[in-house]
């Protein structure tokens, strides 16, 4: 499968395969996004309304399945008003309430950033079990290691793409864009130019890994 959405000077090819789109213009975004026809999406931003129900009751209100409480590690909120949570969890509600139904393309407007590590590898690892693609918009380069294919926009249009490790290997010209490396594969480039390690990391607990071996 093969989708692709053209627009002025942008032109994206959307593979199977979920895609990260690191931007550092919010203009560029919001532009593409309201050309983008999101009706054909499962659109998710960082919107929410805080409902003074409980958790349970959210849950049921979004047709949620209460079998997958304990894969979505949700037993420590679900009797704690929707109100009184921090904004994270919300949003994690959110997305995971989004999520469970859809059988579309998901698109992530520069809202996985919100989450903690652990909420973001529950909603990857779901995704992914689940054979849906997504689409992940974000301002943050740290969220780019979450899937392996990697658009970098700039006002000029789509300044690189490709597999997310050769774009990232690709330093200079993402600083001359203005995009610094993720923190992780930026560390381990810099131990592999001392010859600490051999290879270039994605994932901090391979990384510590191979200095202990």
């Amino acid at each position: 499968m093969k989708k692709i959405f053209t627009y002025d000077k942008y032109k994206f090819n959307l593979y199977d395969i979920s895609t990260s789109i690191i931007y550092n213009d919010d203009k560029i975004k919001k532009k593409i996004l309201s050309f983008m026809s999101l009706d054909d999406y499962n659109y998710i931003n960082s919107d929410v309304t805080m409902y003074n129900i409980s958790v349970k009751k959210y849950l049921e209100l979004n047709e949620f399945k209460m079998n997958m409480i304990p894969l979505f590690d949700l037993e420590p909120v679900l009797n704690k008003r929707l109100s009184s949570l921090d904004l994270p969890t919300v949003i994690y509600l959110k997305i995971i309430t989004s999520i469970i139904n859809s059988n579309e393309i998901v698109i992530f407007d520069d809202v996985l950033s919100y989450l903690s590590d652990h909420y973001k590898k529950i909603v990857i690892g779901y995704l992914k079990k689940n054979k849906n693609i997504f689409i992940n918009f974000t301002s943050n380069i740290e969220d780019v290691l979450l899937v392996n294919y990697l658009i970098v926009l700039t006002n000029s249009g789509v300044a690189i793409e490709g597999k997310t490790i050769d774009v990232l290997n690709e330093e200079k010209i993402l600083k001359r864009l203005g995009f610094n490396l993720p923190f992780v594969f930026d560390l381990s480039l810099q131990l592999k130019s001392y010859g600490v390690i051999d290879k270039s990391y994605t994932n901090i607990d391979r990384l510590v890994n191979d200095l202990w071996k």
